[in-house]
């Protein structure tokens, strides 16, 4: 949050900010300060963004970024796990959704009935963050890119049908020692 300029009022950026430049449409996670930690407000804007992508018939490919230096450092554990913990749903019912998504959200269903989807990884992409582009058309990782599924080391299960898509991109060998080690 930054302070409005003139009004002294806390003004709240977008956790997504989208773009359209020659046909492709950039959607870009802006939280820089945590990574582009994954939030169920996310969740439900990315959602939006890419559906406003695919109905716009000038746009013909989608590019998925993140704003600063990661490209999504995983969940935001205060924000999702920690309030579920307290028992508090962190947003959009995602306790009734698939994979920290927000409930009614079909991430994979999405990302393979939408426009050509690209990953532009430019940092960590940790957990959700790694596992949300798995079903995407192209991933291209910047030297800068850290991937990772750490979700054995912390006890959880992997989400979004990553184990499946991990195996595909990879292959069954290098999969099961590069995934999860």
């Amino acid at each position: 949050m930054t302070t409005g300029p003139k009004s002294g009022q806390l003004v709240t950026e977008p956790v997504v900010l989208t773009a359209t430049r020659d046909a492709v449409s950039t959607i870009t996670l802006n939280r820089p300060a945590a990574l582009n930690a994954y939030t169920a407000a996310m969740g439900a804007s990315l959602k939006q963004a890419v559906a406003d992508s695919v109905a716009d018939n000038a746009v013909r490919a989608i590019v998925l970024t993140g704003a600063g230096r990661g490209f999504c450092a995983g969940a935001d554990m205060e924000a999702t796990f920690k309030s579920r913990i307290e028992g508090t749903d962190p947003g959009g019912n995602t306790a009734q959704g698939q994979g920290g998504m927000p409930a009614g959200l079909d991430w994979v269903k999405m990302a393979r009935e939408a426009k050509p989807l690209i990953a532009a990884v430019n940092g960590a992409a940790v957990g959700i963050g790694m596992t949300m582009i798995l079903p995407f058309d192209v991933i291209v990782a910047s030297e800068q890119a850290k991937l990772g599924m750490l979700f054995i080391k912390v006890g959880l299960v992997p989400e979004l049908a990553s184990t499946h898509f991990l195996v595909q991109r990879m292959g069954f060998g290098r999969a099961t020692t590069w995934g999860y080690g």
